[in-house]
């Protein structure tokens, strides 16, 4: 904590935060900062895994560790003798280097606001909202690539999708609110727990 007159290098990104924060709270001035990033809110709904940073931090690799815990050992069994005990859990970790990695460049000069109507610290704060709000969007639109990569195999090969591989494919006629029978089938045959909608254009004024 400085005591030297004249020093106020201390409380210039706090003032930029408190601007940025203010900016949040007026709705109308936040609406042009609001990044539009469902999936990926749908994502962290269904995510069972915790993620950290990871411990093992290298200088020049910024990573994760994702850790979960499996209990798939159970198996159901006549009860003929009263046994104590049985098969325990397990945790599994798995580290992931970050490999997306984007930015943002802007620049202010505090001399162009001398004579301006404007602060400084305003127009920081709102390079700093726009950047927040670009970068996730452009996460998001990565995060519908990598759910497309990662699909996973649909085991109902009789119903209204022809399945081929990884992917089901739905004749444009059948595209209709009738269409959600098959999606709940879908999701209990293959075993989803916790199923979510992601769509597009498909369903969207059904839904």
């Amino acid at each position: 904590m400085s005591t030297t007159a004249g020093y106020f290098d201390e409380t210039i990104l706090n003032n930029i935060r408190v601007k940025a924060a203010a900016i949040m709270f007026d709705d109308r001035l936040k609406q042009d900062y609001v990044a539009n990033y469902n999936v990926v809110k749908l994502i962290e709904s269904v995510q069972t895994a915790s993620v950290y940073p990871s411990l093992a931090r290298d200088k020049k690799i910024i990573g994760v560790d994702v850790m979960w815990q499996n209990v798939c050992g159970q198996s159901v069994t006549d009860n003929t003798t009263c046994v104590i005990g049985g098969s325990k859990s397990s945790t599994n970790l798995e580290s992931y280097e970050l490999s997306y990695e984007k930015v943002v460049n802007f620049t202010e000069d505090e001399a162009d606001f001398i004579d301006n109507e404007f602060d400084i610290e305003t127009a920081i704060a709102k390079q700093f909202l726009t950047a927040d709000k670009n970068i996730t969007e452009n996460f998001a639109q990565y995060a519908v690539g990598r759910i497309n990569t990662f699909s996973g195999w649909n085991v109902v090969t009789a119903g209204k999708g022809t399945v081929v591989g990884a992917d089901t494919f739905i004749p444009a006629a059948y595209w209709n609110a009738s269409l959600a029978a098959y999606f709940s089938r879908v999701a209990i045959l293959n075993q989803f727990t916790s199923p979510k909608m992601l769509s597009g254009n498909n369903l969207y004024e059904q839904m």
